[in-house]
């Protein structure tokens, strides 16, 4: 069962899944066994984060979400211990955090969060805030998590071109944020294998830049949208498969690959910790 979108896919693939998990909205009868994707963009750890955009559903909506599936599993399974076993074998993998600051903490025309918190002061909140959201989804039966680092959301080409770099390759202020996070997330799925009796929780790591990849550009012009998209009938790149970002914030699928591809079967402690997904799948 997934809160996050297009990693996701590669990750269900190479379980073995033949066909995507639908969305919530579309999900019902017997297609909720093989679980439910709750991903929304914009969405946030904060309720508030991503509002100015428009709806959106948090991930408190989201887990308000999961608790409606689990009464369908349960009339559809006629059998308490069964959906409790299914629930526990089920993989949560919880991808988000990054729309808190580009769409919350770095948006002081909208929210007051960068008012009220330093950086570090506000990366404790979110990752105390999501430590109480992974402990609801625990006590509704998840007992195995895959939960995702930030990753350098400094390189995004939209945020490049609104803050500016001051010389660096990327804007240091939103890459140092993330930095905070995550330094505060690996010690919490520790903590929470440690206090959460048969909890299996696994910490994946941002994947680190490479150089087969243009880190810092997008591979069409942006300006459309909010500035963010690709502009309307613009040419995008020739070889879209050497770029990290497709337009001024989303990663290309050949990115998400790679990101899926080191959460799945990497060995590194950095990247995958205690152990990666495929490692996970089998406890």
């Amino acid at each position: 069962m997934y809160t996050c979108a297009h990693v996701c896919i590669y990750i269900s693939e190479n379980l073995g899944f033949t066909s995507f998990m639908p969305p919530f909205a579309e999900s019902q009868g017997e297609n909720i066994l093989n679980g439910v994707n709750y991903a929304s963009g914009a969405a946030g750890i904060r309720n508030e984060t991503g509002q100015h955009l428009g709806d959106r559903i948090s991930l408190n909506r989201q887990i308000q979400n999961h608790k409606i599936i689990i009464l369908r599993l349960l009339r559809l399974m006629r059998n308490n211990t069964e959906t409790r076993l299914l629930l526990n074998q089920c993989i949560y993998s919880i991808q988000i955090g990054s729309n808190d600051y580009i769409n919350n903490y770095f948006k002081p025309e909208f929210y007051g969060t960068s008012r009220l918190f330093t950086q570090m002061q506000y990366a404790r909140l979110l990752v105390h805030q999501l430590s109480n959201q992974l402990k609801t989804l625990y006590n509704t039966g998840a007992r195995k998590f895959a939960v995702y680092g930030l990753s350098l959301i400094g390189c995004a080409p939209f945020a490049i071109l609104e803050y500016g770099t001051n010389g660096s390759l990327c804007v240091d202020k939103l890459n140092n944020a993330a930095a905070h996070f995550n330094e505060r997330l690996m010690p919490l799925v520790h903590q929470l294998n440690d206090d959460l009796p048969n909890a299996q929780f696994t910490y994946l790591g941002p994947a680190p830049d490479s150089t087969t990849f243009v880190t810092n550009g997008s591979c069409c012009k942006i300006g459309g949208g909010g500035g963010e998209l690709c502009l309307k009938n613009s040419k995008p790149c020739s070889n879209r498969r050497r770029f990290i970002f497709w337009d001024g914030y989303h990663p290309t699928e050949a990115w998400n690959e790679k990101v899926a591809e080191r959460a799945y079967s990497s060995e590194s402690s950095l990247e995958a910790n205690p152990f990666n997904i495929h490692k996970l799948a089998k406890l």
